[in-house]
């Protein structure tokens, strides 16, 4: 018996695309069965993500799980299930697509003996099987400033930074820690310290697909403060995102956390020079 599934995923942060399994939906055609499965245990997700709303999570889930129901039992009673069925368009129907922090993964394929244990299967492998794994906190970009920010501190640099929007014919961004003399100096931190080496590629793509549109003004030079993963089985992707960035047609200087004193140092000089 042929089935269908796909992942729904939590995205914390929509501009780091990391993101979480939280629930798994099959569809059987044979049969016109449709199954949703969901955790109920946030503990991963607080792990991950500390300021997550875990009421409202549940909230969602709990709607997307009505939705589903009601929808499927809708299609089943109308006999609406075909050949031409599409299970993305299924899925539109179901969560809205203003929602950008809950997302359906692409649609999967299998074949099945048993439909139940197959849900359990698929439930079990994509979803409870790193419920209790590492109790490690994934770093935020924040996080990592402040690696920076402290050696800055002493420095008396950071009351001369200011933010400052690059602005494209199609594109801007506000960058936050930034100072000027012929050209503006970015001072941008970007963590790669994230859960999955897949979220650590797809961050490091995004800056690219950012730098390369925002090089259309070229009046600015990155400084990437980079935050390496403490993960170690994730270092083979931090270098495949070193190299993505690498990409950048920019102005562009990495800077690892082990050289935040140095950096510091070395911004001090730069803007005492300027002043």
């Amino acid at each position: 018996m042929k089935y269908q599934f796909s992942i729904l995923r939590y995205y914390h942060d929509i501009v780091s695309e990391e993101f979480l399994n939280v629930g798994i939906v099959t569809f059987f055609p044979e049969t016109f069965n449709i199954s949703f499965k969901y955790t109920n245990r946030f503990k991963r997700i607080t792990r991950s993500f500390s300021d997550v709303d875990t009421d409202y999570l549940k909230k969602l889930l709990q709607n997307i799980y009505y939705r589903l129901t009601e929808k499927s039992i809708e299609i089943k009673n109308h006999n609406l299930f075909n050949d031409k069925f599409d299970f993305k368009i299924f899925f539109s129907e179901v969560l809205p697509i203003e929602n950008l922090s809950l997302r359906f993964s692409d649609i999967f394929y299998g074949n099945s003996d048993d439909a139940n244990k197959t849900v359990n299967y698929l439930f079990e492998r994509y979803i409870n099987k790193y419920n209790d794994k590492s109790s490690r906190y994934s770093r935020s970009d924040e996080d990592v400033w402040k690696v920076f920010k402290e050696p800055m501190l002493k420095r008396k640099l950071t009351d001369k930074l200011t933010s400052h929007k690059i602005v494209t014919n199609n594109y801007e961004h506000e960058f936050e820690h930034c100072w000027k003399n012929d050209i503006w100096h970015i001072n941008e931190p970007i963590s790669f310290d994230l859960k999955e080496g897949s979220t650590i590629l797809e961050k490091a793509n995004t800056w690219l697909g950012r730098a390369t549109i925002l090089n259309e003004k070229k009046d600015f030079k990155l400084y990437l403060l980079l935050g390496k993963p403490q993960n170690q089985s994730l270092n083979n992707y931090f270098v495949k995102a070193e190299n993505i960035l690498n990409e950048m047609p920019c102005k562009k200087e990495f800077i690892r956390e082990d050289e935040a004193e140095e950096f510091a140092e070395e911004l001090l000089l730069k803007m005492g020079e300027h002043s």
